[in-house]
């Protein structure tokens, strides 16, 4: 008994753990990047792209940690359209501003130089801009509040985030 004890113990705490760290049945409204555009634009919300890879770490790290964050999926949600490109799929193209183009290269035209990569769209679909790399949660939440709330429009990101 004393053996089967620690793993009645372990059995009974596990799925615990993972309930804690499960998304939230509505989570972030990913649409296919084309779907996205027409929306932002009829909805009038800014565009928000997360330019990934499937084999990236830190890619991965942010869908776990970040996107999964109630504060980040509730702001997306309400204030832009989301959507992700993956920077590998060589065989996929989307049309964008009436030119089709490889997912690859129309990464690279946003300004992908490494994943990940979030880039902001205008409403319109003109480029406002991109954020390279990894995230932390409480940075990504101030960086879609200073785009979500125009604040872009009167002041630096670096203004923004020293008056929060």
């Amino acid at each position: 008994m004393q053996r089967l004890l620690p793993i009645l113990l372990l059995a009974a705490v596990l799925p615990a753990r993972a309930q804690d760290a499960s998304v939230p049945a509505e989570g972030v409204a990913w649409q296919p990047f084309e779907q996205a555009v027409d929306s932002a634009e009829a909805d009038d919300r800014y565009i928000i792209i997360d330019i990934y890879a499937p084999w990236c770490g830190w890619c991965k790290k942010m869908q776990r940690t970040v996107y999964t964050a109630d504060s980040v999926q509730t702001y997306l949600n309400e204030h832009f359209v989301p959507t992700r490109l993956d920077a590998t799929a060589k065989k996929s193209s989307v049309e964008f501003r009436g030119k089709t183009f490889p997912v690859p290269q129309l990464a690279r035209k946003l300004g992908l130089r490494g994943t990940p990569t979030t880039v902001f769209l205008k409403p319109d679909g003109s480029y406002l801009a991109r954020r390279p790399g990894f995230v932390e949660t409480d940075d990504f939440l101030t960086m879609l509040r200073f785009i979500g709330s125009n604040a872009h429009e009167e002041q630096s990101f670096k203004e923004y985030a020293q008056s929060k």
